[in-house]
């Protein structure tokens, strides 16, 4: 049992750190999504770890996982479509956007 509290609380501290990371640096948008998969990966072994905790099905790992490519994909496709547009990822360039 506390070796399951200490492994939580190490995905949570990660999940933390990655959170920070995401709204202190966002300087460009390629280190954010790195981030935020980052973060949907610690999700996802807290959430594989409490299952496997405490017997429940599994198939919600599955859903999760889906939603994660979901989620990967548009965001590299958004990064590609920027990168084409306006020449780079960094987003002081972006104020163009703007009406």
């Amino acid at each position: 049992m506390l070796m399951f509290i200490l492994i939580y609380n190490f995905f949570m501290f990660s999940f933390m750190y990655m959170f920070m990371i995401f709204f202190f640096f966002r300087k460009n948008l390629l280190l954010m999504l790195l981030m935020l998969e980052f973060m949907m990966l610690m999700l996802f072994l807290m959430l594989m770890l409490n299952l496997y905790n405490y017997n429940n099905e599994l198939f919600i790992i599955m859903i999760f996982m889906i939603f994660m490519v979901i989620e990967s994909v548009i965001g590299l496709n958004l990064m590609i479509l920027m990168v084409r547009v306006y020449g780079n990822d960094y987003f002081y360039n972006y104020n163009i956007l703007q009406c």
